[in-house]
């Protein structure tokens, strides 16, 4: 069309574009550009990649799994970066801490004192070692407990006048938790970590007392988790390699397992509110390892331990630990913040290598303080029989018997085991004890017990063993007792006859400063109400004894310690008085009258009086 004013034909962009570009595409026809070759390619990757993943459904699991993970670890660490603010920071005072170290170096032992004399030099020219930092604030807290197992804090902090101890203990502590407090926020050091939770669960009056005791145990949760979380970064580099475990420089990544049940390689039976894990090693060449004082369960791959006391073997990783898929699993029950401490296989007294034993079964009923005497009649016994019997119900009668992992521990292990006869534990093979922490590879299966609750896993109240735990541990060892021969003394009628006073000797923590007017009381009571009244020393009772006198207690008294385990020989509605420690850390003995069916009631001790003498 001609334009009216020219006469030229008009210019008509649209078409003329459209002519240029089917003139370039007539000139390169049958060629594909870039774009459309690249666009090719990647749409036949992802073609190549969801036909793999279809042959290999594992791959899709683990890496949902590995992401799920992340996820729980991210929101665990937010959730306890906010409880550990419940706490507030205190600027280091140097001159209050150099006051605290000289109150410290005249209450060292020769031993703490040249300790401290070398890492004070470390820490003096590199105030950031945050290992030095924890090892001397260790140190002056080791001082201040020594102090008050000497003194009469207790009848002091009982007094609402400002007390010299007082101060002076809230000074040294408070200056040992600022330094942890810098090698914990600042370089997420586990051991100083593990020793602020300590500080908060066990001092929360002396350390941070502007705080409210409930929330001082929250921050001490979770500090236990953070303790945990840093030695999980610790062993995905390697460091532990010099201690024998070479850990995650194998492990595609690294998961503390607490809900046993959603690991492919566990099956899990309820036994009433307890749990029996069957533990398989996973499909990636490892094994499974208990290791440790207190018996941690893990897959990790192990490096050479060393040959002498003193070698220790460089992080050296077997060729099949090298699997590109390769996820590595510690079976827990709760925050464990020690967990560090049990990848060192070494003798803790002279460093020397640890026994070896290879198994290909085994059954493992040691834990956290396994032989201490609380531990091992509520928590360890508990295991050995509910495993004993989960094994003779499943276990084929000619199938081998499978061995079972015992604590090394005092004479009141092996006396239970005396008492209880060999009948209880038909289902097991050879009874290992695992002296100093012997290291035991199994290539087959591991059962274990586990149990818990949904409260924070590095509470207390997470540790607390299941009723009908304590419940079966009652009824087999009174039962055992009954059918011996009767103490020397003569058998007390099983029934609520008794007053029982559980007396701690002048050694222990906590031991009664007031002991003699309280029995004196006690007997009165027990006179006017026609009872007997009798004082219990652990340490000269056996244990056939032992279940015989709190078998006929009508009420037992005690401060918060070992000989209050021994309720649980006591029957059904009698009476449990603790002396009580007032942190939500020590809930065990209220716990475990709820459990059997006792009436319970405390006299709470002052705050902070975990290791010094009661004064009630």
């Amino acid at each position: 069309t001609a334009s009216p004013r020219t006469g030229l034909p008009k210019y008509d962009a649209k078409k003329t574009m459209a002519r240029k570009r089917k003139t370039k595409k007539d000139e390169d026809e049958g060629a594909l550009s870039p774009r459309t070759v690249l666009v090719a390619l990647l749409i036949a990757a992802l073609a190549a990649g969801a036909a793999h993943l279809l042959k290999h459904p594992a791959i899709v699991e683990e890496w949902a799994e590995a992401s799920s993970n992340l996820n729980a670890t991210a929101r665990a660490r937010r959730r306890d970066s906010e409880l550990m603010k419940l706490v507030p920071s205190k600027p280091h005072d140097k001159s209050a801490f150099d006051r605290a170290v000289a109150w410290c170096a005249r209450n060292w032992d020769d031993e703490s004192k040249r300790v401290a004399e070398f890492t004070l030099e470390r820490l003096s020219g590199e105030p950031s070692d945050a290992g030095a930092a924890t090892t001397v604030a260790n140190l002056m807290i080791r001082a201040v407990e020594a102090h008050m197992r000497a003194s009469n804090w207790s009848a002091t902090a009982a007094i609402s006048a400002p007390s010299p101890l007082r101060q002076q203990y809230g000074d040294v502590l408070g200056s040992a938790g600022s330094l942890l407090r810098q090698a914990a926020d600042g370089e997420d050091h586990h051991g100083a970590h593990y020793s602020l939770a300590l500080l908060y669960k066990l001092y929360p009056g002396l350390v941070a007392s502007s705080v409210k005791v409930e929330d001082a145990a929250k921050a001490g949760a979770a500090r236990a988790c953070a303790a945990e979380r840093a030695t999980i970064r610790w062993l995905k580099q390697g460091s532990a390699g010099r201690y024998g475990v070479a850990a995650a420089l194998g492990c595609l990544h690294v998961r503390v397992e607490r809900k046993w049940s959603r690991r492919n390689n566990v099956k899990v039976i309820d036994y009433d509110g307890a749990s029996v894990g069957e533990i398989r090693p996973p499909d990636n060449h490892s094994k499974i390892v208990i290791q440790g004082l207190d018996a941690v369960v893990h897959d990790l791959p192990l490096s050479p331990l060393a040959d002498d006391r003193k070698s220790i073997p460089p992080p050296i990783i077997r060729p099949e630990y090298y699997a590109p898929d390769r996820s590595c699993t510690v079976y827990s029950r709760s925050c464990y913040p020690a967990l560090w401490r049990q990848f060192d296989p070494r003798n803790p007294i002279d460093h020397s290598r640890p026994r070896e034993l290879e198994l290909e079964e085994a059954a493992v009923v040691d834990g956290f303080s396994g032989a201490s005497y609380y531990h091992w009649l509520c928590e360890t016994v508990p295991r050995l029989l509910i495993l004993g019997e989960h094994l003779a119900k499943t276990r084929d009668v000619n199938a081998p018997r499978v061995p079972v992992l015992l604590p090394a521990g005092g004479p009141h292990v092996e006396a239970t085991l005396r008492l209880l006869g060999r009948a209880a534990f038909s289902a097991f093979g050879v009874l290992h004890k695992r002296e100093h922490g012997t290291v035991v590879r199994v290539s087959q299966k591991v059962f274990a017990l586990t149990w818990g609750n949904d409260d924070h896993p590095g509470a207390a109240s997470a540790l607390l063993p299941a009723p009908s735990m304590l419940r079966k541990a009652r009824e087999a060892i009174v039962a055992a007792a009954l059918a011996g021969p009767p103490p020397d003394a003569g058998r007390h009628a099983r029934g609520r006859t008794t007053v029982v006073l559980a007396s701690r000797h002048a050694d222990e923590s906590r031991a009664l400063g007031n002991q003699e007017a309280i029995a004196a009381a006690l007997a009165h009571v027990a006179a006017q109400r026609n009872l007997e009244f009798a004082l219990f020393d652990g340490r000269v009772t056996t244990l056939p004894e032992t279940v015989d006198l709190f078998g006929s207690a009508a009420l037992v008294v005690g401060v918060h310690g070992a000989g209050l385990a021994n309720a649980l020989f006591c029957v059904e509605g009698a009476a449990l008085l603790e002396l009580s420690l007032p942190e939500p850390e020590f809930g065990e003995y209220e716990h475990l009258a709820g459990a059997l069916g006792l009436a319970y009631a405390s006299v709470p001790l002052p705050h902070s009086n975990f290791e010094a003498r009661a004064w009630p």
